[in-house]
């Protein structure tokens, strides 16, 4: 959840519609669908994978609010 918040203080104006909860769980979605065509070779790749969903996320809702 932590890493949610670093990044989304990346993106200014996206936290005025989204929490981070909402980010959060949302990417946490897109990492489990991942998760079934992925195998995960270390701590490390995993959280690069889940850092990876969360930007996803991110770039998704920015493109939803502020356009391509």
């Amino acid at each position: 959840m932590s890493l949610t918040r670093k990044m989304l203080n990346n993106y200014p104006g996206i936290d005025r519609w989204e929490q981070t909860d909402d980010i959060f769980q949302n990417s946490m979605i897109r990492l489990h669908r991942s998760l079934i065509h992925v195998r995960i070779e270390s701590t490390r790749h995993f959280f690069n994978l889940a850092a990876l969903q969360i930007r996803r996320e991110l770039v998704n809702v920015a493109r939803k609010y502020f356009g391509p």
